[in-house]
């Protein structure tokens, strides 16, 4: 008899309707998942007509989601290294990657940067009593500062050289835009 669970014993016609039962319930997920995968293409359009390559922004979101950056590394190395295979370097550019030298204080800092702009929780990996530590959390602060204040700038700037009315990124009490291109049904 074979175990629970196990499937090898289903006629052709259970094995079917198995797979269907599995095919509606991804179809249904699908489903859900469409005005996230809109507001997604919007907000990757947004960032491209402000200049920004998608595979920068791809990038940025992949580090700020990686728990180990080492692997990014890794992976640019490995890029450099197919790229002087092609002779795809500009002239005297050798791609080489050094360890960071700087100490580990000032390493700490940007670590922190890092999690404050990424809107991480001020918990350093340091002990927070240790010089490293309050390295981190200054730079904790850092990131949340410019987070803070430069973002505010960028959306008051990329908001003034929009149409009245129209505005490109808002904040989340901001009052919704009309749409400038209504559907049948909304018109």
């Amino acid at each position: 008899m074979s175990e629970v669970g196990h499937n090898s014993e289903l006629t052709p016609a259970e094995r079917a309707a198995l797979r269907m039962h599995h095919v509606r319930k991804l179809l249904e997920i699908a489903d859900r998942m469409k005005p996230i995968l809109e507001e997604r293409k919007s907000a990757r359009a947004l960032a491209k007509a402000e200049g920004f390559k998608l595979s920068e922004i791809d990038a940025a979101i992949r580090l700020a989601t990686m728990d180990d950056t080492d692997i990014f590394v890794a992976e640019i190395k490995e890029l450099i290294e197919i790229a002087k295979a092609f002779n795809a370097l500009p002239p005297g550019e050798q791609g080489d990657l050094f360890p960071d030298p700087r100490p580990l204080d000032e390493k700490a800092f940007d670590e922190g940067k890092v999690a404050g702009l990424k809107g991480m929780n001020p918990q350093p990996p340091y002990d927070a009593g240790s010089q490293s530590g309050q390295a981190w959390l200054r730079g904790w602060h850092e990131g949340q500062r410019i987070m803070r204040e430069e973002l505010q700038s960028a959306m008051e700037k990329v908001n003034a050289g929009s149409k009245d009315g129209d505005e490109l990124i808002q904040g989340a009490d901001a009052d919704p835009v009309e749409d400038p291109f209504p559907t049948d049904e909304a018109a």
